[in-house]
Formats: C-alpha cells, sequence, structure tokens
C-alpha cells in the first residue's frame, strides 16, 4: 500500500497485525515509517519508541526515530521570515542487496572466477613422467 502511496490502508494494515501481535516490531517499524511519510511525526515516534525497547539493537530504528524527532522539532519550531527551509523529505525505505548489486559486477565476478579456475587448473596439470613413453 506504501508503494502505491495509499497510506491509510497500510495503516489499518499495520494496527491489524499489532492488534494481534502488540509486539511484532516489524509492524511497529513500518507503520511509524507509514506515518513519517504522511508527515504525522507525533504518532510515528511512539510506533519507533516501542519497536526500540522489543529490540534495542536496531540501528535502523534508531536511526528513523532520530529523523522523526528532528523533522517533528523542525515542524514545531517557530518560522524565521528570513530562513527558508527545505520542504521535509522522506527516509528512504533501505534497498534490497539485489538492487545494489550492478550486472556488470557479477559478469566481472564470473570472469575472476573462470581465469582461477584456468590458472589453476594449469598449474595442477600433472607432467608426465619419464617412463609414461615406454608404456603404450
Amino acid at each position: 500500500y506504501r508503494g502505491l502511496k495509499n497510506f491509510d490502508a497500510a495503516i489499518a494494515d499495520y494496527t491489524f497485525l499489532l492488534g494481534k501481535n502488540p509486539n511484532d516490531t516489524e509492524a511497529l517499524t513500518k507503520r511509524g515509517y507509514t506515518y513519517s511519510l504522511m508527515g504525522q511525526y507525533e504518532k510515528a515516534i511512539p510506533d519507533y519508541e516501542t519497536a526500540l525497547k522489543l529490540n534495542p539493537q536496531d540501528n535502523d530504528t534508531f536511526q528513523r526515530l532520530q529523523w522523526t524527532q528532528g523533522q517533528l522539532n523542525a515542524k514545531n519550531a517557530p518560522r524565521s521570515t528570513t530562513a527558508t527551509t527545505a520542504a521535509p523529505t522522506a527516509t528512504p525505505e533501505k534497498p534490497s542487496l539485489i538492487t545494489q548489486i550492478n550486472p556488470l559486477y557479477i559478469v566481472i565476478g564470473i570472469v575472476v572466477l573462470i581465469l582461477i579456475v584456468v590458472i589453476v587448473r594449469l598449474i595442477t596439470r600433472g607432467k608426465a613422467e619419464e617412463t609414461s613413453h615406454i608404456i603404450r
């Protein structure tokens, strides 16, 4: 739903999941992130804090909490007439490992493996024994 910008449906789904399992850190983090995308930082922060209480080592959730708190502080800060602020941007989703791998790196890796196999084969190829020409 988030990818389709249907944030209300995403919130409803995460809330449903949390109704079944209130300790679901993934659902808490994703609901908090969805609230952040909607600009509802006040609702996002408790979700992030609850997720961190359940899993204090979750660095991604910690960073999202810090970012959201910063956005909330910026939103609540008194506006200066001379200063212009940039529009808040959403925290990006972490790209998966597959999307981070460039196809060129895959080709280079395969070529390197083939070269290693050829070199090992050439090095380990047995030499003919001195008596091998006699026995035929």
